[in-house]
C-alpha cells in the first residue's frame, strides 16, 4: 500500500484529556513520533476533537484546546465531532474518500471510548486499521485500570473486523508506513 493510501488519525489529543489519562505525557510523545514519521514520508494526518457544550472539552476553553507538543500544521484537517465515533455526523468518511485513504493508523485518547468505536465504524465502512498500541490512553474506572482497559483493547481489537477489513495492532517504534 502506497503512502498515499494511509493516513494517521489522531484522536482527541486535547489538552483535557491528556492531563487526565494514564501516562499521558508519554503517550503525546510515542503520537508526536508517530507524526514526526507520518510527516517524513508525506502520510496524510487528521485530527480528530471533542466538542462539548460543558466540561474539560467545553469549546473554546483551554481544555478543548489541541495539545501543542503535536504542532498541527495547516495543511492537516481537524474534524470536529460531538460523539465517540468521529465518523457520527461529521464529514470524516467524504475526506478520507476524497482522499483516496484505504488504511488509517488510529492513536489518541480514550481507549475505550472515541478510539475503540472510531476503529471498529471504520472496520464497517470499508477501512483497515492499524490501532497503535502505545499511542492511546485512558483513566481508570470503577472496574479496571487504565492499563487494563488499554490491555485489553489492544488483545481484543487485534485482528478484529469483518470479511474485507481489519484491525491490527503495531507499536510506535514500528515500521509503520
Amino acid at each position: 500500500m502506497s503512502n498515499e493510501a494511509c493516513a494517521v488519525m489522531v484522536i482527541d489529543a486535547q489538552n483535557g484529556l491528556v492531563s487526565t489519562v494514564r501516562d499521558g505525557e508519554i503517550v503525546l510523545t510515542r503520537i508526536a513520533n508517530v507524526l514526526r514519521k507520518a510527516r517524513q514520508r508525506k502520510v496524510p494526518i487528521l485530527f480528530i476533537q471533542h466538542d462539548s457544550d460543558e466540561g474539560n472539552l467545553k469549546i473554546g476553553t483551554p481544555g478543548w484546546g489541541l495539545h501543542p507538543c503535536l504542532i498541527r500544521t495547516q495543511d492537516e484537517t481537524v474534524i470536529h465531532k460531538r460523539a465517540s465515533d468521529a465518523f457520527y455526523a461529521t464529514e470524516l468518511e467524504d475526506i478520507l474518500r476524497a482522499m483516496g485513504i484505504q488504511r488509517l493508523f488510529v492513536c489518541g485518547f480514550k481507549t475505550e471510548m472515541c478510539v475503540d468505536t472510531t476503529s471498529r465504524r471504520a472496520t464497517t465502512l470499508g477501512f483497515d486499521v492499524t490501532l497503535i498500541t502505545d499511542a492511546h490512553s485512558t483513566t481508570d474506572n470503577d472496574v479496571l485500570s487504565a492499563q487494563q482497559i488499554t490491555d485489553h483493547h489492544n488483545h481484543t481489537l487485534d485482528d478484529f473486523g469483518n470479511d474485507a477489513h481489519w484491525i491490527v495492532t503495531a507499536s510506535s517504534d514500528d515500521e509503520l508506513f
